[in-house]
């Protein structure tokens, strides 16, 4: 295992981002992703480095389509675990090093948070 899985298996990721800090930070994030793709008929959004889901969730229940990359297998478990199936969102484990499985040119806007 090495340091940054050892990291997120012992570090509430979610419960970082429910803190009063943490709910700061996702407000303000929502806040302008909503901005930026206003207007944009039937958005797509890439998250990359997706963790346990918070904002890929999110847009796939507000009914954006959602690509979410995971590295850590940990991760998707939580994420795929706040999903009910009726959501817009593709769910890939996979490397921000090699995206080579997604389509160029095929997002509206890409997270890397």
């Amino acid at each position: 295992m090495n340091e940054l899985e050892n990291y997120y298996l012992t570090h509430d990721e979610d419960g970082r981002l429910l803190s009063k800090h943490g709910s700061v930070e996702f407000i303000t994030t929502m806040k302008y992703i909503g901005e930026y793709l206003a207007g944009v008929p039937s958005p797509s959004v890439l998250e990359v480095g997706a963790g346990t889901g918070r904002y890929s969730v999110t847009l796939a229940k507000e009914g954006l389509s959602v690509t979410a990359v995971e590295l850590f297998e940990h991760n998707l478990g939580i994420l795929k675990s706040k999903l009910d199936g009726s959501e817009p969102i593709r769910v890939i484990e996979g490397n921000a090093l090699d995206l080579s499985m997604l389509d160029t040119g095929s997002f509206d806007l890409t997270l890397l948070l």
